[in-house]
């Protein structure tokens, strides 16, 4: 059979749904479990689209081409041999040619869930395929890709700051033990991507679907029912989401701190509630208080009741930074995601009628 990447580009074009989430904030969890659904096409591999690709499309067309193949890990020439035969994979490699010349980002981002199609030997058909969903780790870029894809759907994720800002610490410090410093650096950042998810809500209209992290584990039947309602899909029942579910692998960390889960670091399958509450064990005192005192009003927005009551300053945070020069960089950061909060307010309220408290 002779494909038609025109025609495939198309469909890919025409059903795309992009899940978002600040880094270490359980996308790749989130992305899997809405991927349960039959009729959804669910790409594994972390887009770089929005934060890398796109920003790169005036380089030169070999560097551009294997930005968006990433072979060998994405695009394996000889496997595509085997599943598409030399004809439609020469007619792949044109599509691709295409696409790299012309450089549009509606193009560029449908290569990315056509090859995972591909690669993954195109099991699901694409009359089956009512959507598909891939995942993205950035705020940036979100806005040009709605007016690019006028029919894309797009799901926004946040977690509970604590826990992510835990995460962040871990990865500054390249998972050896952290300090102050990139605790506090991980919860300006944290600011920093909240408030840029909320200025793309406040602009997505009815196009966009805000869930959190703590919802989906707790409440993983409702929450991923929200999703396929709003994606104007058949709503699956507490059983068959249950079955579906322990086929989903839950991901940890590499680091020193999560040693007591075993040299070989196993990923447990189903829904784990361990996530949610590590931060309690892993940060002292002082760190879960300056997260709290950082983070508090933009964690309100997204209804999280964090109460930040202890008599630590947000002075006494920064000066936990021993570089000066990041200690400014951090500064005007924070200031910056505050004043920014500040007009969200005025414009768009809180996105959560109902909080969760803290201990979830």
């Amino acid at each position: 059979m002779v494909l038609d990447f025109q025609s495939i580009h198309r469909k890919f074009s025409n059903c795309a749904v992009l899940l978002s989430s600040g880094p270490r904030g359980g996308s790749t969890f989130a992305n899997e479990a809405i991927g349960i659904h039959p009729e959804i096409l669910w790409v594994p591999w972390n887009d770089k689209t929005l934060h890398r690709t796109w920003n790169k499309r005036n380089t030169d067309d070999t560097t551009f081409r294997n930005l968006l193949l990433r072979e060998p890990d994405y695009f394996n020439r000889e496997s595509a041999i085997k599943i598409l035969g030399s004809h439609n994979l020469g007619l792949f490699e044109r599509y691709v040619d295409t696409v790299c010349s012309r450089r549009k980002l509606e193009e560029i981002y449908c290569l990315h869930g056509i090859l995972y199609w591909i690669m993954s030997g195109m099991q699901m058909p694409l009359d089956q395929m009512k959507f598909w969903i891939n995942k993205a780790n950035t705020f940036r870029n979100m806005l040009p890709l709605q007016q690019a894809l006028p029919l894309c759907r797009f799901v926004v994720m946040q977690r509970d700051p604590r826990p992510v800002t835990l995460s962040l610490a871990k990865v500054r410090a390249d998972r050896k033990r952290f300090s102050d410093t990139d605790v506090v650096c991980g919860a300006i950042d944290w600011n920093r991507q909240a408030v840029g998810y909320a200025e793309f809500l406040g602009r997505s209209d009815n196009r966009s679907l805000l869930i959190r992290y703590e919802d989906l584990v707790c409440s993983n039947v409702d929450t991923l029912n929200d999703v396929y309602q709003f994606l104007g899909l058949d709503t699956l029942d507490h059983n068959e989401i249950s079955q579906r579910m322990k086929q989903v692998y839950f991901k940890r960390t590499g680091s020193v701190y999560d040693q007591e889960f075993g040299a070989e670091n196993p990923r447990p399958s189903g829904i784990q509630r361990e996530g949610l509450l590590r931060w309690k064990k892993q940060l002292d005192v002082v760190q879960i208080t300056m997260i709290e005192k950082l983070t508090q009003k933009h964690a309100a927005f997204y209804g999280y009741n964090i109460s930040a009551e202890s008599a630590i300053t947000l002075r006494a945070c920064f000066k936990r930074i021993a570089s000066l020069g990041l200690r400014l960089k951090q500064l005007v950061r924070y200031w910056d995601a505050k004043v920014r909060l500040a007009r969200l307010r005025h414009r768009i309220g809180p996105l959560f009628s109902d909080t969760i408290d803290n201990d979830v």
